[in-house]
């Protein structure tokens, strides 16, 4: 099994992987500086890891014009991952 703090290191190392429409599905824009995960699940086999996660972020809104502050709201994403032994890392679904 796979430490969280290395499988989201690695989800933040290789975020250009993931389909960028798949975040704020509601609008705003991805951010992924205080990224949290859930791990579902963590499969070991003689490759490497495939493991499904629960992807939490926050959504931020930036403001209309400079007099109102801009605003985030939480959002996730579950998603199936590959992280190999070899350094690879596949998003799966």
């Amino acid at each position: 099994m796979l430490d969280k703090e290395f499988i989201k290191s690695q989800i933040k190392k290789n975020i250009k992987l993931f389909n960028p429409l798949e975040f704020c599905n509601n609008g705003g824009w991805a951010n992924f500086d205080e990224l949290e995960i859930t791990i579902l699940s963590d499969i070991e086999n003689s490759k490497g890891n495939q493991v499904k996660v629960s992807i939490r972020y926050n959504c931020d809104f930036p403001a209309s014009c400079s007099c109102f502050e801009g605003n985030s709201k939480p959002d996730s994403l579950d998603k199936e991952l590959f992280i190999g032994n070899d350094g690879t890392f596949d998003v799966l679904n």
